[in-house]
């Protein structure tokens, strides 16, 4: 059995390619299972010691991690599950953007301190597991967050404290022409985004702000990771 930790394009992208069929591909969410349609794909969200039971379980042989590039838990966890399990690993490694523009942070914290000093209209692109975060710095701004159109997104922003005229509930991918518009009817001054790569959006984003004069602030990624870049090439260690 192939176990796939899926949660971006790529992962849809393998999945569809795959041509051997004992394959499962592990999803958080239901907006992500959608994109799986036609393939075997599973909402689980699981910790270490269920990963280690999920491999056992499901004798699987292979773990190809496609997670989000920040999904650092899920990417600790499968390559610890791996070792303890005495299984291969294979670490799918997006591209990091390489747009020279906006300022780059190194660390969320980092990234809230400057935005706890700026004023005018914030628009947020990093999904709902910091929303708390950034609120905790939002002073007399208007935080606007965009999110994916699930329950659970929804109920995470007005959990937090963020009022209905301030969430953007939407599926991309996103046109640059798609996010400036977006960014035009909010107001925005400034827009805050992870480095997700091309594949992740980040370049339409920031090429909005360029064309905009917005200010773009842009979550850098961990130390760059060990990994492969090309799907073909996973392709060809599990078929």
């Amino acid at each position: 059995m192939i176990w796939i930790l899926g949660g971006t394009s790529e992962a849809v992208e393998l999945a569809r390619a795959i041509k051997r069929d004992d394959y499962v591909v592990t999803v958080t969410t239901y907006a992500g299972l959608e994109q799986l349609k036609g393939c075997n794909g599973i909402v689980s969200k699981m910790g270490l010691e269920e990963m280690v039971v999920f491999i056992e379980e499901n004798s699987v042989e292979t773990v190809v991690d496609m997670s989000h590039p920040f999904a650092y838990e899920a990417t600790e966890n499968s390559t610890e599950a791996s070792r303890r399990s005495g299984v291969k690993h294979i670490r799918y490694v997006r591209e990091s953007s390489k747009e020279q523009f906006g300022k780059q942070f190194s660390s969320l914290e980092e990234l809230k301190r400057y935005i706890s000093t700026v004023s005018g209209n914030v628009f947020f692109t990093t999904g709902i597991n910091t929303i708390e975060e950034f609120e905790s710095v939002k002073r007399y701004n208007r935080f606007i967050y965009r999110v994916l159109p699930t329950v659970f997104s929804l109920e995470k922003c007005v959990s937090s404290g963020v009022k209905i005229e301030d969430i953007v509930a939407a599926m991309g991918p996103y046109t640059v022409e798609f996010n400036m518009a977006m960014f035009r009817n909010y107001g925005a001054d400034f827009v805050v985004m992870k480095d997700s790569g091309s594949r992740g959006g980040t370049s339409e984003k920031i090429e909005a702000c360029r064309r905009l004069g917005i200010e773009a602030l842009i979550l850098s990624r961990r130390d760059q990771e060990v990994g492969i870049s090309d799907i073909g090439e996973i392709l060809e260690m599990i078929d």
